[in-house]
Protein backbone atom coordinates (compact mmCIF):
# COMPACT_ATOMS: atom_id res chain seq x y z
CA UNK A 1 0.00 0.00 0.00
CA UNK A 2 2.91 2.38 0.68
CA UNK A 3 4.16 1.88 -2.88
CA UNK A 4 0.70 2.66 -4.20
CA UNK A 5 0.52 5.84 -2.09
CA UNK A 6 4.01 6.87 -3.15
CA UNK A 7 3.15 6.36 -6.82
CA UNK A 8 -0.08 8.33 -6.34
CA UNK A 9 1.83 11.18 -4.68
CA UNK A 10 4.07 11.28 -7.75
CA UNK A 11 1.07 12.47 -9.77
CA UNK A 12 1.39 15.79 -7.92
CA UNK A 13 4.62 16.61 -9.76
CA UNK A 14 4.61 18.34 -13.14
CA UNK A 15 5.17 15.93 -16.00
CA UNK A 16 4.45 15.57 -19.68
CA UNK A 17 0.94 14.36 -20.57
CA UNK A 18 2.46 11.09 -21.85
CA UNK A 19 4.41 10.40 -18.65
CA UNK A 20 1.45 11.40 -16.49
CA UNK A 21 -0.84 9.04 -18.39
CA UNK A 22 1.66 6.18 -18.08
CA UNK A 23 1.84 6.67 -14.31
CA UNK A 24 -1.97 6.85 -14.03
CA UNK A 25 -2.31 3.65 -16.08
CA UNK A 26 0.27 1.89 -13.89
CA UNK A 27 -1.70 2.86 -10.78
CA UNK A 28 -4.99 1.81 -12.35
CA UNK A 29 -3.52 -1.62 -13.08
CA UNK A 30 -2.98 -2.10 -9.32
CA UNK A 31 -6.57 -1.35 -8.34
CA UNK A 32 -9.46 -3.76 -8.89
CA UNK A 33 -12.65 -2.52 -10.55
CA UNK A 34 -14.72 -2.50 -7.37
CA UNK A 35 -12.18 -0.49 -5.38
CA UNK A 36 -11.62 1.91 -8.28
CA UNK A 37 -15.20 3.16 -8.03
CA UNK A 38 -15.15 3.71 -4.26
CA UNK A 39 -14.58 7.10 -2.64
CA UNK A 40 -10.90 6.55 -1.71
CA UNK A 41 -10.04 6.24 -5.40
CA UNK A 42 -11.99 9.30 -6.60
CA UNK A 43 -8.73 11.21 -7.15
CA UNK A 44 -7.33 8.36 -9.24
CA UNK A 45 -10.42 8.47 -11.48
CA UNK A 46 -9.95 12.24 -11.73
CA UNK A 47 -6.29 11.68 -12.63
CA UNK A 48 -7.37 9.46 -15.54
CA UNK A 49 -9.73 12.18 -16.82
CA UNK A 50 -7.01 14.80 -16.34
CA UNK A 51 -4.58 12.62 -18.32
CA UNK A 52 -7.06 12.31 -21.20
CA UNK A 53 -7.77 16.03 -21.13
CA UNK A 54 -4.08 16.99 -21.11
CA UNK A 55 -3.44 14.68 -24.06
CA UNK A 56 -6.40 15.91 -26.09
CA UNK A 57 -5.61 19.62 -25.64
CA UNK A 58 -1.89 19.05 -26.23
CA UNK A 59 -0.88 20.48 -22.86
CA UNK A 60 2.82 21.02 -22.23
CA UNK A 61 2.61 19.54 -18.75
CA UNK A 62 0.09 18.34 -16.21
CA UNK A 63 -0.17 17.54 -12.52
CA UNK A 64 -2.79 16.43 -10.02
CA UNK A 65 -3.61 18.67 -7.06
CA UNK A 66 -3.06 16.52 -3.97
CA UNK A 67 -4.47 19.08 -1.51
CA UNK A 68 -7.91 18.07 -0.18
CA UNK A 69 -10.75 20.56 -0.68
CA UNK A 70 -8.67 22.64 -3.06
CA UNK A 71 -10.25 24.79 -5.75
CA UNK A 72 -8.51 22.61 -8.33
CA UNK A 73 -8.41 18.90 -9.02
CA UNK A 74 -5.37 19.40 -11.20
CA UNK A 75 -3.42 21.78 -13.37
CA UNK A 76 -2.34 21.97 -17.00
CA UNK A 77 0.18 24.24 -18.68
CA UNK A 78 -0.74 25.47 -22.13
CA UNK A 79 1.54 27.95 -23.92
CA UNK A 80 3.47 28.30 -20.64
CA UNK A 81 0.32 29.44 -18.82
CA UNK A 82 -0.91 27.44 -15.83
CA UNK A 83 -4.64 26.66 -15.70
CA UNK A 84 -6.51 25.12 -12.79
CA UNK A 85 -8.84 22.26 -13.71
CA UNK A 86 -11.99 21.01 -12.00
CA UNK A 87 -13.18 17.52 -12.97
CA UNK A 88 -16.61 15.98 -12.69
CA UNK A 89 -18.61 13.21 -14.27
CA UNK A 90 -22.05 13.02 -15.85
CA UNK A 91 -23.89 9.73 -15.66
CA UNK A 92 -27.38 8.33 -15.30
CA UNK A 93 -29.18 9.78 -12.29
CA UNK A 94 -29.01 7.48 -9.29
CA UNK A 95 -26.45 5.12 -10.85
CA UNK A 96 -24.32 3.37 -8.25
CA UNK A 97 -21.42 2.23 -10.36
CA UNK A 98 -19.58 0.82 -7.33
CA UNK A 99 -22.42 -1.67 -6.79
CA UNK A 100 -22.14 -2.80 -10.41
CA UNK A 101 -18.54 -3.86 -9.85
CA UNK A 102 -19.02 -5.28 -6.37
CA UNK A 103 -17.41 -8.72 -6.04
CA UNK A 104 -19.78 -11.57 -5.39
CA UNK A 105 -21.69 -14.33 -7.10
CA UNK A 106 -21.52 -14.23 -10.85
CA UNK A 107 -25.32 -14.30 -11.05
CA UNK A 108 -26.81 -10.85 -11.22
CA UNK A 109 -30.37 -9.73 -11.66
CA UNK A 110 -30.68 -8.10 -15.06
CA UNK A 111 -32.71 -4.94 -15.14
CA UNK A 112 -33.95 -3.17 -18.20
CA UNK A 113 -33.26 0.53 -18.20
CA UNK A 114 -34.60 3.02 -20.66
CA UNK A 115 -32.32 3.76 -23.59
CA UNK A 116 -30.67 7.15 -23.32
CA UNK A 117 -31.98 9.81 -25.62
CA UNK A 118 -30.56 13.26 -26.28
CA UNK A 119 -32.69 14.86 -23.55
CA UNK A 120 -31.54 12.31 -20.92
CA UNK A 121 -27.88 12.86 -21.71
CA UNK A 122 -28.20 16.65 -21.94
CA UNK A 123 -30.00 16.73 -18.58
CA UNK A 124 -27.24 14.67 -16.90
CA UNK A 125 -24.59 16.94 -18.42
CA UNK A 126 -26.42 20.12 -17.37
CA UNK A 127 -26.73 18.81 -13.81
CA UNK A 128 -23.01 18.00 -13.64
CA UNK A 129 -22.02 21.44 -14.95
CA UNK A 130 -24.45 23.34 -12.73
CA UNK A 131 -23.40 21.40 -9.61
CA UNK A 132 -19.78 22.45 -10.15
CA UNK A 133 -20.65 26.06 -10.97
CA UNK A 134 -22.78 26.37 -7.81
CA UNK A 135 -19.62 25.79 -5.74
CA UNK A 136 -18.38 29.25 -6.78
CA UNK A 137 -14.65 28.57 -6.80
CA UNK A 138 -12.32 31.43 -5.89
CA UNK A 139 -10.60 31.04 -9.27
CA UNK A 140 -12.16 30.39 -12.68
CA UNK A 141 -11.08 26.83 -13.41
CA UNK A 142 -11.32 24.94 -16.64
CA UNK A 143 -14.19 22.49 -16.16
CA UNK A 144 -13.75 19.00 -17.58
CA UNK A 145 -16.82 16.76 -17.60
CA UNK A 146 -16.42 13.03 -18.21
CA UNK A 147 -19.69 12.26 -20.01
CA UNK A 148 -20.28 8.59 -19.30
CA UNK A 149 -23.47 8.41 -21.36
CA UNK A 150 -24.21 8.18 -25.03
CA UNK A 151 -27.28 8.17 -27.20
CA UNK A 152 -28.63 5.20 -29.07
CA UNK A 153 -30.21 5.24 -32.47
CA UNK A 154 -29.49 6.89 -35.79
CA UNK A 155 -26.33 8.91 -36.34
CA UNK A 156 -28.30 12.15 -36.30
CA UNK A 157 -28.98 11.55 -32.57
CA UNK A 158 -25.26 11.91 -31.88
CA UNK A 159 -25.23 15.14 -33.93
CA UNK A 160 -28.17 16.45 -31.87
CA UNK A 161 -26.27 15.57 -28.70
CA UNK A 162 -23.18 17.44 -29.87
CA UNK A 163 -25.37 20.46 -30.62
CA UNK A 164 -26.88 20.32 -27.11
CA UNK A 165 -23.39 20.03 -25.60
CA UNK A 166 -22.27 23.15 -27.46
CA UNK A 167 -25.38 25.02 -26.27
CA UNK A 168 -24.77 24.00 -22.63
CA UNK A 169 -21.14 25.07 -22.86
CA UNK A 170 -22.16 28.48 -24.23
CA UNK A 171 -24.85 28.88 -21.57
CA UNK A 172 -22.40 28.38 -18.70
CA UNK A 173 -19.17 29.73 -20.23
CA UNK A 174 -19.09 32.93 -18.19
CA UNK A 175 -18.63 30.99 -14.95
CA UNK A 176 -15.46 29.08 -15.83
CA UNK A 177 -12.32 29.24 -17.95
CA UNK A 178 -13.83 26.90 -20.54
CA UNK A 179 -15.99 23.80 -20.39
CA UNK A 180 -14.59 20.65 -21.96
CA UNK A 181 -16.73 17.55 -22.34
CA UNK A 182 -14.85 14.26 -22.64
CA UNK A 183 -17.13 11.98 -24.66
CA UNK A 184 -16.18 8.79 -26.46
CA UNK A 185 -12.46 9.56 -26.32
CA UNK A 186 -12.85 13.09 -27.69
CA UNK A 187 -13.37 16.59 -26.38
CA UNK A 188 -16.65 18.12 -27.47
Amino acid sequence: MDNLQQAYNGLGAWSSPHDFRCRVNALNDQVNNHSYFTKPFKSLREAWVLAEFARLISAESVRLDLVENSDADGYVKISSECHSVQITGADREGREICAEYKPGPSYRVVTHEAINDVDDVAKALATAIETKIEKRYSTRPMLVVDLNLGVHGPEDEELKLRSRIVALKEQHARHVDGIYVLHQGQLV
